[in-house]
């Protein structure tokens, strides 16, 4: 294993916290991005479709998490006019749905958000989701509960 060197980081406390609720590792996500950052070649020439493709492949890397939480994620928006617009959510099957007219897009017809604010909103969903499963799971145990009960009274009666 190659030697570590310490880092301070500066991170937003509430992102912190969120990654905690999480259960993500923070170091080992900065030097995940950091060896993949490195690697990373960037050319010249970078064509409106190389931007969409990458896109594609932040969302595909995304997708397991969502899938995971149950989590859809807002990644942009589609333009009716200059003055209205529509919210683009990514669906955790990898779809792009448009909540407000009930239908699937393309990332070509996307106002696709920046990366930082994807990550923002990707994060946040990923917690939202997380309380309401386990809204949901306090929920299903209190009624499994009840149902015990109603069964053991009704079957002491017999």
């Amino acid at each position: 294993m190659a030697e570590k060197q310490k880092l301070t980081l500066s991170v937003e406390k509430e992102l912190v916290e969120k990654a905690k609720k999480l259960g993500v590792n923070i170091s080992e996500i900065t030097e995940n991005v950091l060896r993949h950052i490195s690697e990373t070649e960037i050319k010249e020439v970078v064509t409106k479709e190389e931007i969409n493709a990458a896109y594609e492949k932040l969302f595909n890397t995304m997708l397991p998490a969502m899938e995971k939480f149950g989590a859809s994620v807002e990644v942009g928006k589609v333009w009716f006019d200059e003055n209205h617009s529509f919210t683009v959510k990514l669906l955790n099957n990898g779809e792009l749905w448009i909540p407000d007219i009930e239908q699937t897009t393309k990332i070509e017809g996307v106002s696709v958000d920046s990366p930082k604010k994807i990550l923002s909103n990707f994060i946040e969903s990923l917690v939202n989701a997380s309380e309401k499963n386990k809204e949901k799971l306090k929920e299903l145990e209190i009624f499994r509960k009840i149902i015990e009960a109603l069964t053991e009274t009704s079957v002491s009666k017999k």
